[in-house]
């Protein structure tokens, strides 16, 4: 009896506990997508501009998420994490996921674009857990 009392509330725990460890993922339509090349430090970029409901929709999750961390997703692979320093309005993204061995080639990184752009594919992003 004491047994499986302890695995329900073992059970009653771990699923409120699961529950705020996984915050749903905001799903962004792109209109837009190209890779360009900073003229800093000559590393490409993944520029991005939102279809205007997910804009809107960006807007009020940064508004609400300012001082937080957050991934950027695609495909299922984090393509950077940052903080929201303040509320981004205007649609319009600059990804720096990395090249070489922790980021992406410059071939995936153009494919990514392509499928971006064409709006099948979504941006996912997710509040970033507290380390």
């Amino acid at each position: 009896m004491h047994r499986f009392f302890g695995m329900l509330l073992g059970l009653a725990l771990a699923s409120p506990l699961a529950a705020i460890a996984s915050p749903p993922a905001l799903s962004l339509t792109v209109a837009k997508a190209a890779v360009v090349k900073d003229d800093a430090n000559g590393a490409q970029r993944l520029d991005v501009e939102l279809a205007d409901a997910s804009r809107d929709a960006f807007a009020n999750f940064t508004e609400s998420h300012v001082g937080k961390r957050v991934s950027l997703r695609a495909n299922g692979k984090t393509l950077t994490t940052v903080t929201v320093q303040s509320p981004i309005t205007e649609g319009k993204l600059t990804i720096d996921p990395g090249q070489g061995r922790y980021g992406l080639t410059p071939a995936e990184l153009e494919k990514l674009a392509q499928r971006l752009g064409s709006g099948k594919e979504p941006i996912e992003v997710v509040e970033k857990a507290a380390d």
